[in-house]
């Protein structure tokens, strides 16, 4: 193109062409600002990703800060790899007693564990560290700063670091004490319950709507022939006792299903060897929350010795 070349003269009397100087100049400094805006451009969108992904974290952390510090039924505790207090939620205050800048930097037998339940949790919590596995709900016996017993569930996991040492183990404690105390009455009441069927004289016994056995005493299972009083359950008389006395009670069971109790009746009775005897019986109905009959409860009482002396 016209302008952009010019002819030289070189040594031995040679001609050649040769670039403009100030046009190559000018393309030179356009690439070098093509470069340095792009190295700008790169820089911007690298700072506007950096940025933005420092906000997520900053949400991130503020999410998970105000789902611990608003739990309020699970104490959250955060260990370092020597079972240190990292963190302590409010939810560990209020059921330890501790607070968070009183727990930090103590190790749970200093504060909620007896010797043997810290050896225990400690076992449990290298198990984690070791294997990155978690613990499922794990029952441990914890006491207040008070002194008082609680029952919890836990569970652990294991946040990885950059090595061993920046693990931190995470531990999540659920109070079940309520739930544990409810679960030792039941079976108090069931262990005495038992033994009033093992140790009473009475016929004693509950049956349900179609006047089948729910339970019954330890001797009623031993004149029909029961090794033990579980085995009765679900069974009607039909099944235990002979026909006729069988149809007897059946008979006087459906007074009770409509609601109106029997008492002080005299009626016989047959043991397993077939040897006659007598009983005094008394039987109730038993209704639900409607008033309907449900089952009856029914005491006999073995008179068998007065009615041969009368």
């Amino acid at each position: 193109p016209q302008g952009s070349w010019q002819i030289a003269a070189m040594p031995r009397g040679g001609w050649t062409a040769e670039p403009d100087n100030r046009w190559s100049l000018r393309l030179g400094f356009a690439l070098i600002a093509i470069m340095v805006a792009g190295a700008f451009l790169m820089l911007g969108r690298a700072f506007t990703l950096a940025s933005r992904a420092t906000e997520r974290a900053e949400a991130s952390r503020r999410q998970l800060s105000a789902s611990l510090e608003n739990t309020p039924n699970v104490a959250v505790q955060w260990f370092d790899t020597q079972g240190r207090v990292i963190y302590w939620n409010p939810a560990s205050e209020a059921l330890y007693g501790w607070t968070t800048e009183e727990a930090k930097g103590k190790t749970l037998d200093q504060l909620i564990f007896s010797d043997d339940e810290a050896a225990k949790c400690r076992r449990s919590l290298a198990e984690v560290a070791a294997t990155g596995k978690s613990m499922g709900p794990t029952e441990f016996v914890t006491h207040r700063r008070s002194g008082e017993v609680r029952w919890v569930e836990s569970t652990a996991f294991v946040i990885p670091g950059a090595d061993d040492a920046a693990q931190i183990l995470v531990c999540m404690d659920v109070d079940v004490t309520e739930r544990k105390l409810a679960e030792r009455k039941v079976a108090d009441f069931n262990r005495d319950f038992e033994a009033f069927l093992h140790q009473t004289t009475d016929f004693i016994y509950f049956k349900d709507a179609q006047s089948r056995f729910r339970f019954c005493s330890q001797t009623l299972a031993d004149i029909t022939g029961h090794a033990s009083w579980r085995d009765m359950i679900g069974k009607h008389d039909r099944e235990v006792f002979p026909a006729d006395t069988a149809l007897l009670y059946e008979q006087e069971e459906a007074l009770v299903f409509e609601g109106k109790p029997l008492l002080a009746k005299i009626e016989p009775y047959y043991d397993v060897d077939g040897e006659l005897g007598y009983v005094e019986t008394n039987k109730w109905p038993l209704f639900d929350e409607e008033r309907r009959v449900v089952g009856l409860f029914g005491i006999s009482r073995d008179i068998s010795e007065r009615v041969l002396t009368e």
